[in-house]
């Protein structure tokens, strides 16, 4: 597992990791690569260690035939996964067309809690969504549906930057419509460099730069019933 900073090999680890936060200022992103099958009880602790009870995967198991994430959960009503001191069931999954939301019971010691898995299926990596709407109606998603407790949210593609920046710096777009802030200008190439002093080449390519600016007229639009366009440079 490798996250925005190396988690420390302790009992608890409850203090907020420093790093990316949410324009708002109510969350830590914790941008991580995809679970490698080595790496797999590192990420489930981590997710209990630091409260997660939201992930965000944007990569597929496999893309253009080689291996981008090991598949960190067990099938739906199968046998639990046991990870570590952490034992995973899948509940539920809920597929839509671009996307798949799972109930994953999360268990260590009789302890017990939900983690909700939102994943996006149709992201190539270094490409953008051949619809750009289906990534604004999952982020509308997840930020509607999500449990809000804990302090952190777990973003993952397969390195854990291109992805995952692009997705972050489009939640803090929305951050900022929602709060009907009075600055009306949002500079994305601002907005990756502040990414990048935390977790350097977040946002790897020009698409998906490009996407935070194209995705403004959608975050606008009644469509997704976000509010008012502003101009993105």
């Amino acid at each position: 597992m490798v996250g925005m900073r190396a988690c420390p090999r302790t009992p608890k680890l409850q203090q907020p990791l420093p790093g990316l936060r949410d324009a708002n200022n109510k969350y830590y992103f914790v941008a991580s690569q995809g679970p490698k099958r080595n790496s797999i009880n590192d990420f489930w602790r981590m997710v209990w260690e630091l409260r997660v009870y939201t992930i965000v995967m944007l990569t597929n198991l496999k893309e253009k035939g080689r291996e981008k994430c090991a598949e960190y959960w067990p099938t739906t009503g199968g046998v639990p996964l046991r990870s570590g001191n952490v034992t995973i069931s899948n509940q539920n999954e809920d597929v839509g067309d671009n996307h798949v939301v799972r109930y994953l019971v999360i268990n260590v010691r009789e302890k017990i809690r939900l983690v909700k898995q939102y994943h996006f299926t149709s992201w190539p990596d270094f490409g953008v969504p051949s619809h750009e709407h289906n990534l604004l109606h999952f982020l509308k998603e997840v930020r509607d549906t999500m449990t809000y407790t804990g302090k952190h949210i777990v973003v993952h593609c397969s390195a854990g930057v291109g992805r995952s920046g692009t997705f972050i710096g489009l939640w803090n777009l929305v951050d900022l419509l929602e709060a009907q802030t009075i600055i009306n200008i949002i500079n994305v190439r601002c907005s990756v460099l502040d990414m990048r002093e935390c977790r350097p080449s977040m946002v790897q390519s020009q698409g998906e730069s490009d996407i935070q600016k194209q995705l403004n007229h959608g975050v606008g639009g009644e469509e997704v019933d976000f509010k008012e366009k502003v101009l993105v440079r």
